[in-house]
């Protein structure tokens, strides 16, 4: 017997080996279809999948019995990754210097024929074969030959498939963990803002309700600006606080409310103003949502609708219904309307429209992007319809539960 000799490029090629991240892997029904497939073209009744490691044969597959490998120095896909053709055949390895005294043909199993073909790695290198045995002479039909090719190609490919996916999965797992980072970031610093933004408003609050008699027009011109530049910032770290924490919102448990009575809830507070109006329209009562997230969704649209108002009594009109996959909702108000080259821009963190809430303050662009990022999560949708002067309608829908096609 000669024992194989390791491959001239044996470092490259275990490295390609390596990559797959397949060596002691639970068995596969993928690969066992490819082995089984290989014993029927070829009529012999052993096939396995075989990958060459440092010091040993590792089966990926095995129809003949529950073994998982060999000894390098006893295998004979070892030999298999040095032959230069892709394809080794030894029709009777009894008579062949390489086999004759191996303990698997010299003793049980007693195999006589051999067929290997190289799995070929992208770097061109064998990182393994796909073979089959025989337990007397044989030989094999160029059809036969040529289909051991391909079913080496399809183990290949199937290989590659498991590699990309890993490698997907990996980089997906990093860009998880640098949200993570950048939101935890996020909501560190605008907590460590929050502190000295509600001294410096303190502190101007103060100021002016000792000083202001004392100050000229443009002291207090001066100090208005303090006092809105304070407020101005407050409310974006607000909303940056808000963003970092709406991944972990919609990740919320759904909980089953009464939706009539929850949106009551909400709609009391704007209501103890007289300048606004809020009719509920629904025959939904019973729901499955994260309620949170619905909560955050509607307090900000409905917010919306009343600071953004330009008519004495701001009316907004709340719709809930369902259909077979979707709650759908809608918020509609008496505003002065949206034009329809905005509407895109409407969602797009930091976007601001040119419009003014009651109290001459912009927005910052960040709570409708937010709430679309919630929505989004929960797999439905959000949109607005919307014309100068005739109000606007936001429609948004929410996934009620994962709907899976028949078999």
């Amino acid at each position: 017997m000669t024992k194989p000799e390791m491959h001239p490029r044996e470092r490259e090629r275990l490295a390609e080996l390596y990559s797959y991240s397949i060596l002691d892997t639970a068995p596969e029904k993928e690969y066992d279809n490819l082995t089984a497939l290989a014993s029927q073209i070829c009529n012999a009744p052993v096939s396995m999948i075989a990958l060459i490691d440092k010091d040993r044969q590792w089966y990926k597959s095995n129809n003949n019995d529950d073994s998982t490998g060999s000894p390098r120095e006893i295998a004979f896909c070892a030999h298999t990754i040095n032959a230069v053709d892709d394809v080794l055949i030894v029709e009777d390895m009894r008579l062949d210097s390489r086999f004759a005294q191996n303990p698997f043909v010299a003793n049980n199993p007693h195999a006589v024929f051999y067929a290997g073909a190289k799995l070929i790695g992208r770097n061109g290198l064998p990182v393994g074969s796909i073979c089959v045995i025989d337990l007397e002479p044989r030989k094999l039909t160029i059809a036969q030959i040529d289909a051991l090719k391909v079913l080496a190609n399809q183990t290949m490919q199937l290989l590659e498939l498991k590699r990309r996916n890993q490698e997907l999965e990996e980089l997906q797992q990093e860009l998880r963990n640098k949200n993570e980072e950048i939101q935890s970031f996020a909501s560190l610093a605008a907590h460590d803002l929050k502190t000295p933004l509600s001294q410096i408003s303190g502190v101007a609050d103060l100021f002016s309700d000792l000083y202001s008699a004392k100050l000229d027009d443009e002291g207090l011109s001066l100090l208005k600006i303090m006092q809105d530049s304070a407020s101005s910032l407050n409310n974006l770290v607000d909303g940056l606080l808000e963003y970092s924490l709406s991944d972990k919102l919609a990740q919320e448990e759904k909980e089953i409310f009464d939706l009539p009575s929850f949106i009551e809830t909400i709609r009391k507070p704007f209501c103890y103003n007289k300048k606004c109006e809020i009719s509920i329209n629904t025959s939904l009562q019973d729901v499955s949502i994260n309620k949170s997230a619905l909560q955050r969704i509607f307090v900000n649209l409905i917010s919306n609708a009343h600071k953004y108002n330009d008519k004495a009594v701001a009316k907004i009109d709340i719709t809930a219904s369902e259909n077979e996959t979707h709650y759908l909702f809608s918020v509609s108000d008496n505003g002065p309307g949206i034009g329809k080259e905005d509407h895109k821009r409407l969602f797009k963190m930091f976007e601001v429209l040119n419009q003014e809430d009651a109290n001459s303050q912009k927005g910052h662009g960040i709570g409708l992007s937010v709430i679309k990022r919630l929505i989004e999560k929960m797999e439905g949708t959000i949109e607005v319809e919307s014309e100068i002067n005739q109000g606007a309608t936001f429609k948004f829908s929410i996934m009620k539960q994962h709907i899976y096609a028949e078999c």
